[in-house]
């Protein structure tokens, strides 16, 4: 699914198991308005990036009560990759065991990322890394997580992080925050 300049509509559906070589599942492209509510993406693959969605340029994505379990992508963005001027809203999602050989779960590049009650559990990579991106965690929850040799929010480049309200319990890590040049 590859769609451009409209409005696309995801509700009570799956995605399982699906592969691609960006955006295992979804791709969302150039003025795009994705709205997905009360969704699974499970076991997608990307042979690049996104593993389950990848965002690029100029989307607005807002993603309500879905799961993600086990989606990877070879390069970077085990579950997510925004890129050039995309909004993304996460609200009331679980993120689990996603598995990036490298990279992040979720990469943001010149981007924003809203996170609402969110849950990140059972990684084995940094979950958020960010280049020049703003990013802000209300009430959002890390744990179980065990990431050696990196944090679970990395990032460079001009950046901007609030977190409010949220939890880190139980990571074995290396760090919980590590920015450069922000």
């Amino acid at each position: 699914m590859a769609p451009e300049n409209g409005s696309v509509f995801i509700t009570s559906s799956v995605f399982l198991e699906n592969s691609a070589d960006v955006g295992g599942a979804i791709l969302a492209m150039r003025g795009v308005i994705l709205q997905i509510d009360n969704t699974i993406f499970s076991g997608n693959v990307a042979k690049q990036t996104g593993g389950a969605i990848t965002c690029q340029t100029d989307v607005i994505a807002k993603m309500t009560d879905c799961r993600f379990t086990q989606n990877k992508a070879y390069i970077t963005g085990a579950v997510m990759v925004a890129s050039f001027s995309v909004d993304i809203t996460t609200v009331r999602c679980n993120f689990t065991q996603n598995r990036p050989p490298q990279g992040s779960v979720i990469w943001l590049l010149k981007s924003r990322f809203n996170g609402l009650d969110t849950t990140f559990s059972k990684h084995s990579s940094n979950i958020i890394y960010t280049d020049s991106s703003d990013i802000i965690l209300n009430a959002c929850t890390f744990s179980n997580n065990s990431i050696m040799q990196s944090s679970i929010i990395e990032g460079t480049g001009k950046c901007y992080l609030v977190i409010l309200k949220s939890g880190f319990e139980y990571n074995r890590i290396d760090g919980i925050i590590s920015i450069y040049r922000c």
